[in-house]
């Protein structure tokens, strides 16, 4: 739920930097040429007290470079470094950590960290209704 909405956080401000560039979210296909791929390589999830979660994800943002493609990789980092921030989903805002890149061969990789925390709220705690019966002694 919250890898989902923050995968598509990362697709629309592509999509304002890079308005004319194709964006995958999860999915790498065989023509892959001048597209942006947005994934999860990693996720863990840590339990915490009173029903406290965090999510800890890593994103590869990879655009895969065409044969004669004038996107530079050092402009290429300065955009991802300057908008990445912050990543904005319709629930709430996630500051990024931990950002790099790195440059294969004919592809380029922004990766960084997004932490999620949220709750889980159990409405089914049957302790809530219990009477007491008796007194002390």
């Amino acid at each position: 739920m919250y890898t989902n909405a923050i995968s598509k956080g990362i697709a629309k401000k592509i999509k304002e930097i890079y308005p004319n560039t194709k964006i995958e979210v999860d999915a790498v296909t065989s023509n892959a040429f001048g597209k942006i791929f947005v994934m999860v390589i990693s996720s863990n999830t840590k339990c915490g007290i009173g029903g406290m979660r965090q999510l800890d994800l890593t994103f590869d943002v990879s655009y895969v470079c065409k044969e004669k493609d004038n996107t530079e990789y050092n402009d290429w980092l300065k955009n991802m470094y300057s908008r990445f921030e912050i990543i904005e989903t319709e629930e709430a805002a996630y500051r990024t950590k931990n950002m790099r890149g790195e440059k294969g061969e004919g592809i380029y990789h922004f990766i960084f960290d997004v932490t999620a925390r949220y709750l889980i709220r159990n409405d089914d705690v049957k302790m809530n209704a219990l009477k007491q019966k008796g007194g002390c002694k």
